[in-house]
């Protein structure tokens, strides 16, 4: 797959392939970069969110950035997934109300120890 990323692969699926391997290997910082790959060549051959496989990269990156702590970017991914709509925006609204619970608890905490 790593040959066929550098070549001619129009439709992006070996890189699409390359983030489902390294996501299976749990190797989760990996998998991020190659599904931002295929986000990255998807908007510019003009192939929208429509796409399911563009929503399982989208809520790959939402979960990722939220198990890093990533607030930003997991509100990025998630509002993409909200302009989905179907089953995964009410998995991006579950994983923004989990993001703000746990930023309104990290603000409590904070807010005690003054």
């Amino acid at each position: 797959y790593k040959q066929a990323e550098g070549n001619e692969d129009p439709e992006g699926t070996a890189i699409l392939r390359l983030a489902k391997a390294y996501q299976k290997k749990d190797d989760n910082h990996t998998a991020a970069i190659y599904y931002e790959k295929v986000l990255k060549r998807r908007a510019l051959e003009g192939n929208g969110e429509e796409r399911r496989d563009n929503a399982d990269a989208l809520l790959f990156l939402a979960k990722h950035a939220k198990r890093q702590g990533d607030m930003q970017g997991c509100e990025k991914y998630c509002s993409r997934l909200l302009d989905i709509g179907g089953t995964v925006k009410d998995e991006a609204k579950s994983i923004l109300m989990e993001m703000r619970m746990i930023a309104r608890t990290i603000k409590d905490r904070g807010q005690s120890k003054e």
